[in-house]
């Protein structure tokens, strides 16, 4: 029994994070991301919002800082219509 795991990193997602290697990337999104279209491994948390992940994740899980950036973030969209110019 492994003790002073963070309760969201549970099996599925504990085995993922152990597998990472160097140069592996890790994606935490929100539900709307397509993530069994690009990925043949997903592993989802329902329920838990994307901040609470990473915060658990990054108990168990440094930050790799020998390629630059290593925590890239997506810009918020307020409003989709007026950032993309689409029609509605």
């Amino acid at each position: 029994m492994l003790s002073g795991i963070h309760p969201i990193l549970a099996g599925e997602l504990l085995a993922a994070l152990d597998r990472l290697g160097h140069g592996d990337e890790l994606v935490v999104t929100d539900a709307g991301f397509p993530a069994h279209r690009v990925s043949a491994l997903v592993v989802e948390a329902p329920g838990v919002p994307s901040p609470a992940v990473v915060e658990a994740i990054r108990t168990v899980v440094p930050l790799d800082g020998h390629a630059g950036a290593s925590v890239p973030l997506m810009p918020a969209v307020v409003n989709a219509h007026v950032a993309t110019g689409a029609a509605r």
